[in-house]
């Protein structure tokens, strides 16, 4: 069943990926990518992804951290949500070269395998 098994720290359960995005191949977690077809720098492209990306949720999730590269090449935010009614912690990162399109990854666990499940997840998208 969609969504079960976050609370007692087993391995979530979701079905269908976030609109537009391809699930990769992970060890553990969920991991999922987007070619971003905007311009304009990273940062940017990040708030504006995140933005379409809350619609996923049950409800508008809460930011926990965003942070950006003074390169302008990568952004980063991390979140919680619930995604059928199951709560999800997750990361957002988008990486490009500057301002042109750039790639998005989201990465999302249970919260209490989010820190566990990472290096798996982060390993997922090596060469992506």
């Amino acid at each position: 069943m969609p969504g079960t098994g976050a609370a007692t720290g087993q391995p979530l359960q979701l079905q269908g990926a976030p609109n537009g995005m391809t699930r990769l191949n992970s060890q553990a977690g969920h991991v999922y990518r987007q070619q971003l077809s905007g311009n304009g720098p990273v940062p940017q492209q990040s708030r504006t992804y995140y933005d379409v990306l809350v619609k996923y949720f049950d409800a508008p999730p809460q930011v926990l951290g965003y942070q950006d590269d003074p390169s302008g090449r990568m952004a980063q935010v991390g979140f919680s949500a619930t995604k059928n009614g199951a709560p999800v912690m997750a990361m957002l990162t988008v990486t490009g070269t500057g301002n042109g399109p750039a790639t998005a990854f989201l990465f999302m666990d249970s919260p209490e395998r989010f820190q566990s499940s990472m290096p798996a997840m982060m390993a997922s998208v090596q060469g992506q």
